[in-house]
């Protein structure tokens, strides 16, 4: 390749290609779903796109939560007649809070006036 911007362009694609995946099997590894080698051979350019752009969403993400700082916000104490406020205010804190992975643990949190004894689709 004697055509320097080519290359480089070259270079700079396999480098975030090779983030990309390596973002995402370090992501796999924390949720124990590993590909294997035929899962990893079988790896198009289609996914590799997508993987970049997950990276890169990912890091764009962490970029964001450091430059924010978010106004504190006071939990009053939970009593009979404050639900509402108590629920609201609770529900942001846990929202804004993340688990070990970086992500926002408000998946916890079941909003749903639903009958807790059935059986629900996941």
């Amino acid at each position: 390749m004697d055509d320097v911007p080519t290359f480089t362009a070259f270079v700079q694609n396999i480098l975030g290609v090779a983030v990309a995946l390596s973002f995402t099997l370090k992501d796999r590894a924390n949720c124990n779903g590993f590909y294997d080698a035929a899962g990893l051979a079988a790896l198009d350019q289609a996914q590799l796109a997508f993987m970049q752009n997950c990276c890169d969403q990912a890091l764009q993400d962490i970029a964001n939560d450091e430059s924010v700082t978010l106004p504190d916000i006071e939990i009053p104490k939970f009593t009979s007649d404050n639900y509402d406020d108590f629920m609201a205010k609770f529900l942001t804190i846990v929202s804004r809070t993340k688990g070990v992975h970086g992500i926002s643990i408000h998946y916890l949190v079941c909003e749903a006036d639903v009958n807790f004894n059935d059986i629900h689709p996941t």
